[in-house]
């Protein structure tokens, strides 16, 4: 499934500045190369999520989200971000096969792409696309490389999205607060 230069222009103006350089960059790598640097930027975009939880300050979002912490990996953060309810059951369910997908990769020694049975089963499974996005579709010499991207693109877009919700709430809650405390008691 190729996107039509038309369609795929409409998506990245709609995507964020970072799922567009992903996008671009997942483009040119290898299978293996694609799936490692899209669970890679995922996991990532997980942790920043994550941290908005935090108090601002270094040693505890090390302590939560670096080496040894409670969030160091990329399944303890979709666990953590679920729990806290950060993330809903469908984005965990997804971040959960691109991270399957990622383990079939990066614990085989021997050749793996989007050719190997286990990853086209998680790739063909990963949810459907909206249909308008679908719709722009052609075919491509490799359907399921192209799934994956597209939905790797979709689901950074979904945590971008996120990210930048819960700061805009932050903002209008600091807002509101500062707002209130400049209030003089009559």
């Amino acid at each position: 499934m190729k996107l039509d230069p038309d369609v795929l222009e409409s998506i990245y103006s709609l995507t964020s500045e970072r799922t567009h350089r992903l996008m671009k960059i997942l483009h040119f790598e290898s299978d293996r190369g694609a799936i490692l640097v899209a669970s890679a930027a995922l996991d990532e975009e997980v942790g920043e999520l994550l941290s908005r939880f935090l108090v601002e300050d270094p040693d505890v979002r090390k302590m939560i989200l670096g080496r040894g912490g409670i969030a160091e990996s990329f399944g303890q953060r979709i666990t953590m971000a679920r729990a806290l309810g950060a993330i809903p059951p469908d984005l965990t369910e997804a971040l959960d096969r691109i991270r399957d997908i990622r383990n079939a990769c990066a614990h085989r020694v021997e050749e793996v792409s989007f050719k190997t049975q286990k990853i086209r089963d998680n790739v063909n499974n990963m949810e459907p696309s909206p249909p308008e996005l679908v719709a722009g579709l052609e075919p491509s010499d490799d359907p399921v490389r192209e799934r994956f991207l597209f939905n790797t693109g979709v689901l950074s877009g979904r945590l971008t999205a996120l990210i930048e919700k819960f700061d805009a709430a932050k903002e209008a809650l600091k807002a509101a607060l500062q707002a209130n405390a400049e209030k003089k008691p009559e």
